[in-house]
């Protein structure tokens, strides 16, 4: 049965959502172009979700947090360039995870590739790696970890 969508939750004003998939589709089944989850915004887009873990150093940790406030202007058009939107990263410790939507048919293997070719995206990119460590659940090659949507509130009858 095909999920209701539905516009997410707010909080203090911003949207929050928590679910979405790189692999898992929730209405046709799995699918490397990412997940449909029931509380999409207007517009149904599949939302993608991944983890990575920093540096365990309180100095550093402040400093990624520091850049982020206001990331370089060529890293954001660049994203958006994507078609992505509605991008978060959420920080517990040490462990970042990022929720964002991205255009039907998106293939982050593919795709990011057009994103990582720009060369002050390449700099940021560097840059936030040495912050950055893989997680643990991080697959050969990947860098953030896709992560599995196990639970849709809206999707329940």
């Amino acid at each position: 049965m095909k999920p209701t969508v539905r516009p997410s939750a707010t909080v203090e004003g911003m949207r929050s959502r928590w679910t979405g998939a790189m692999m898992t589709r929730l209405d046709t089944g799995a699918t490397p172009t990412g997940a449909w989850c029931s509380h999409h915004y207007a517009a149904r887009m599949p939302t993608f979700a991944q983890c990575i873990d920093l540096v365990d150093d309180a100095a550093r940790i402040a400093e990624y947090r520091r850049l982020h406030e206001r990331i370089w202007p060529e890293v954001a058009a660049g994203l958006r360039g994507l078609g992505l939107c509605n991008m978060r990263i959420w920080i517990s410790g040490t462990r970042l995870f990022m929720t964002y939507d991205a255009p039907e048919g998106f293939d982050p293997a593919r795709d990011y590739q057009r994103y990582a070719s720009q060369p002050r995206v390449q700099e940021w990119e560097a840059l936030m790696r040495t912050f950055q460590r893989r997680a643990p659940a991080a697959r050969d090659g990947e860098w953030w970890s896709a992560m599995e949507c196990v639970f849709d509130l809206d999707a329940q009858a």
